[in-house]
């Protein structure tokens, strides 16, 4: 079973919906560029869930500060340190 196959998987399962942004697309079926203010705003309709958000501290800061200017909550911002 793939990597997408098992993501796809758990969509289905737990009814979330997954959103990957890579740097390199090339040979996968997601969605290319930069995590900015103007993605989120595009991609999320439900701004009282959680957000999880791994990466180096300064894709996390530019993300969280992104998301609290669009209306996230502070306890809803998880991230991986």
């Amino acid at each position: 079973m793939t990597f997408r196959t098992t993501l796809l998987m758990t969509q289905c399962v737990t009814h979330d919906v997954l959103r990957f942004i890579v740097a390199r697309p090339e040979g996968f079926a997601f969605e290319p560029g930069r995590v900015d203010e103007a993605l989120l705003k595009r991609l999320i309709v439900d701004w009282d869930q959680h957000f999880y958000v791994c990466g180096p501290p300064p894709f996390n800061d530019a993300v969280m500060l992104a998301l609290r200017q669009l209306g996230a909550q502070p306890e809803a911002l998880i991230f991986e340190q």
